[in-house]
């Protein structure tokens, strides 16, 4: 490496007769392209070195800046001054984390900004042992599970913050805000989740009617509407792992039953791990909310007795059934009736007081003959009113015009074999994601319908989050 004082290469410019041209991105060469600085502990620094070569035949001012939220994090603590024709030099880059939590940036070289590095790295606290936690204090009050945040143990319990990233690669880059607060009170484990979301989506799959006679299926559409969505995943077994042992739970989190191309071939059923077993509450604003609870799942991967390569739910009924009675028949088999649990007739149907679709009788929602415009909900809502596995996750959401509040009860112990059970002064790893207006399928309607679903998979960084139970 050979540096040129300043005051030299200004003479000989001066007995050369050059100028100080601006630097292209075909002037000089960078390497490495990327520089991670991995785990640093919080409050100090870190420092990496990139090299630089000139290819150009001219003086070259080849000054750095740095972009990106995170920019104030790093710094460039040394670049070079000139740059003579094949001369290299070295660019001095610092990290230094002020929180737990990962950083990135870009840094962009050149006067046509056309050269970037990538710069990432992570803040750690070696006195705490978890990249991410959420402590459930022990409480004597239990709270109400009606969605509101105003119980009095609420105030005292520790926040959790979660920024959400779209998972799908080449999906529209949204993101998300999620705040999770927990206590238990020895026998159960109660979550206040609340998701920022200025969009409430809770009503999938609806049937239209375009106008006309409402006895043909010409004359109505089912749409593609979704739901918001939420889920909880954990190891129910200690041997879970993804594509290898190395890639356990407690490391990649969701990752471990990551398969999107299975997902898409298997009615969006391919989240299972490739060993051990997890379990996952799958809480959906249109289908398990009205009727309060969140869809209690589990995944098998290879070693599975019966179900293995597979995910499915528990024991217990179906939470919903179609309302349309095959892929491409559009005209609704039921409409609400009675009292229908008090809820929109245009929202949902509680199928124990339903009606079959009549289509000379009136609009039950309006009162009125089927008109323009007019929605018949695509599901029939049916949950077990039995104790079964399927319905032991408690959960019921309200949403308040800017996003959802949603609480959650489950035992620690449930007994049952398709649970991951807990118990208190342990600390549990687990992952949670938000799916945006995802769409509901029929099993038999999947394969058929032209539309996939849109990309809504929402998750956190990192991955996995630690549930201390105290």
């Amino acid at each position: 490496m050979r540096h040129i004082p300043v005051v030299v290469c200004i003479a000989l410019l001066a007995l050369w007769g050059c100028e100080f041209d601006s630097v292209g991105s075909t002037d000089f060469t960078v390497s490495p392209s990327s520089l991670d600085f991995g785990d640093i502990n919080i409050s100090t620094t870190q420092r990496l070195t990139l090299m630089i070569v000139n290819t150009s035949g001219i003086l070259q001012y080849p000054i750095p800046s740095i972009t990106g939220t995170d920019a104030s994090s790093f710094r460039v603590v040394y670049q070079p001054a000139v740059l003579l024709d094949g001369e290299e030099d070295s660019v001095v880059v610092e990290f230094a984390p002020e929180q737990k939590r990962h950083y990135s940036a870009e840094m962009q070289i050149g006067s046509d900004a056309s050269v970037t590095v990538a710069l990432s790295g992570k803040g750690i606290d070696p006195s705490a042992p978890y990249d991410l936690s959420l402590t459930s204090d022990y409480a004597q009050q239990a709270p109400v599970i009606d969605g509101a945040s105003d119980d009095a143990v609420w105030a005292g319990a520790q926040e959790l913050v979660l920024d959400l990233a779209q998972v799908q690669a080449g999906a529209p880059q949204n993101s998300y805000r999620a705040r999770i607060q927990s206590v238990n009170d020895g026998t159960y484990l109660y979550l206040l989740v609340h998701v920022d979301d200025p969009t409430q989506n809770n009503s999938p799959s609806q049937l239209q009617f375009k106008g006309g006679d409402p006895s043909t299926e010409s004359d109505w559409t089912l749409n593609t509407n979704g739901q918001d969505a939420f889920s909880f995943m954990f190891a129910a077994t200690a041997d879970v792992y993804g594509s290898s042992p190395s890639q356990t739970f407690a490391t990649a989190g969701c990752n471990v039953a990551c398969h999107q191309a299975q997902s898409l071939l298997n009615y969006e059923s391919g989240s299972y791990p490739g060993n051990g077993m997890i379990d996952l509450w799958y809480w959906q604003a249109g289908i398990t909310n009205p009727q309060g609870y969140a869809d209690d799942q589990y995944a098998f991967g290879n070693n599975g007795n019966t179900f293995h390569n597979e995910r499915r739910s528990d024991v217990g009924a179906e939470f919903a059934v179609p309302n349309f009675a095959k892929a491409g028949a559009t005209t609704p088999v039921n409409v609400a009736g009675g009292t229908n649990r008090g809820w929109n007739f245009a929202q949902h149907i509680w199928e124990a007081t339903s009606v079959q679709f009549t289509p000379l009788n009136p609009n039950p929602a309006t009162g009125a003959p089927w008109a323009v415009g007019d929605i018949v909900p695509g599901w029939l809502l049916r949950a077990e009113t039995g104790a079964s596995s399927r319905n032991n996750v408690e959960a019921r959401g309200v949403y308040s015009g800017s996003g959802w509040t949603v609480e959650i009860k489950r035992r620690l112990n449930t007994g049952n074999a398709d649970d991951a059970q807990f118990v208190r002064n342990s600390d549990i790893p687990f992952a949670f994601a938000y799916f945006d207006n995802t769409r509901k399928y029929a099993r038999f309607e999947y394969s058929a319908l032209q539309q996939k679903p849109a990309p809504s998979h929402f998750g956190s960084s990192p991955e996995v989050i630690y549930l201390l139970i105290r």
